[in-house]
């Protein structure tokens, strides 16, 4: 079990534009058996702008991870994400899957 957080204070350079960004991140991971594992976990971003309007981002996420070889593994990973923002067309949800298969060398 993993519990992270972050605060990110940001100035860009072209026009100086201030901005606040903080992440909250809670994850666990599993050993299902010997070759396959588990992982799930949520995350909470937080913004703000120059001009005071503020967002909020929720994602949820669980992966599967299976050891096919020595060298060799298949995962498979759901994220789903839900933004809430005072910026006007900048509110979303989305719904992620994603298939890896990773050979090491």
């Amino acid at each position: 079990l993993t519990l992270r957080g972050q605060r990110s204070e940001q100035t860009r350079e072209d026009n100086s534009d201030e901005g606040t960004f903080d992440d909250l991140n809670l994850d666990l991971s599993r050993a299902l058996s010997s070759k396959l594992s588990l992982s799930l976990g949520a995350r909470w971003e937080g913004d703000e702008d120059p001009d005071g309007l503020t967002a909020d981002t929720m994602r949820y996420y669980l992966g599967l991870s299976r050891q096919l070889g020595v060298n060799t593994s298949l995962s498979f990973n759901y994220q789903y994400s839900d933004r809430d923002s005072e910026r006007v067309d900048d509110d979303y949800t989305e719904n992620r899957v994603s298939l890896y298969l990773t050979f090491t060398l």
